[in-house]
């Protein structure tokens, strides 16, 4: 099915690039939500800060610790760290963008997953000490729109460096041409309602956090290695934090990343 697909978008990508572009918006910016989900303790508040964006809320006396989940995902890919942020005392505050969760399946885009962030730090005026984003959830804490914010901790866990380098892989493995690639980066600019070459979340991290994590598997076929080593780069005061073996999922099992995650917060 997969090789049906690709030779799909090879042959219309040349005879009508407008149109393959509009054909991979459709999947790319469409969630496909988990069919089932691990168990994790429940929350104690769920609210819905906008017609776009519900946040989680875990109760607790210490620091507040911002969890946001990666594209197609759920807190629950947490589930082996929330326990540890509970153990804590944390107070846990997780944001559910458009097409995830509560908001039902259907389309969705970068934009969101920023506007999730920027609407749950400024619910109530939150005093957020640190944030953890896996995947897109990553990118979108470091392209946060809240002026003059910068969080004291924030840990980025296989997110990609930019909006750009995510179209260019999806083009490719789509085998796009050069003008469907441009078609596409068109409609991405006209769906995020920004462009792409303007959400470079690796240089926008050093305005949105004082401290950085920035962990990464050498092995992840989704985000490459190298936007970690980009985040590392433009930010003064980032630390990379690599493993092997695990790919863009399993890392957030491994007990290793878990204490080092735990330790950088406290």
């Amino acid at each position: 099915m997969r090789t049906l697909v690709k030779l799909y978008f090879y042959l219309l990508s040349r005879i009508w690039p407008a149109l393959a572009a509009k054909h991979a918006g459709r999947l790319l910016f469409t969630p496909q939500l988990p069919a089932s989900l691990p168990d994790m303790p429940s929350p104690d508040e769920v609210v819905c800060v906008s017609d776009d964006t519900c946040v989680m809320i875990w109760r607790g006396q210490g620091k507040t610790v911002l969890l946001m989940h990666g594209w197609s995902g759920a807190v629950e890919q947490f589930t082996h760290l929330l326990p540890r942020l509970l153990h804590l005392g944390c107070r846990v505050v997780a944001p559910v963008p458009k097409g995830h969760r509560y908001q039902g399946e259907g389309r969705s885009h970068p934009g969101y997953f920023i506007k999730a962030v920027n609407e749950v730090l400024t619910y109530q005026s939150l005093r957020v000490h640190a944030a953890i984003g896996h995947s897109m959830g990553g990118s979108a804490l470091a392209l946060h729109g809240v002026s003059h914010l910068q969080i004291a901790r924030v840990v980025l866990i296989g997110a990609p460096a930019g909006l750009t380098g995510v179209l260019n892989r999806f083009g490719h493995f789509l085998g796009f041409n050069q003008r469907a690639q441009n078609a596409l980066y068109a409609l991405a600019d006209s769906t995020v309602g920004v462009s792409h070459e303007a959400m470079d979340a690796a240089t926008h991290l050093m305005k949105t956090a004082q401290r950085a994590l920035v962990i990464h598997d050498k092995d992840d076929r989704e985000v490459p290695f190298k936007d970690a080593e980009q985040y590392v780069m433009k930010h003064p005061d980032a630390r990379l934090y690599s493993t092997e073996g695990f790919g863009h999922r399993r890392i957030l099992q491994n007990d290793a990343v878990i204490n080092e995650i735990i330790d950088f917060i406290r």
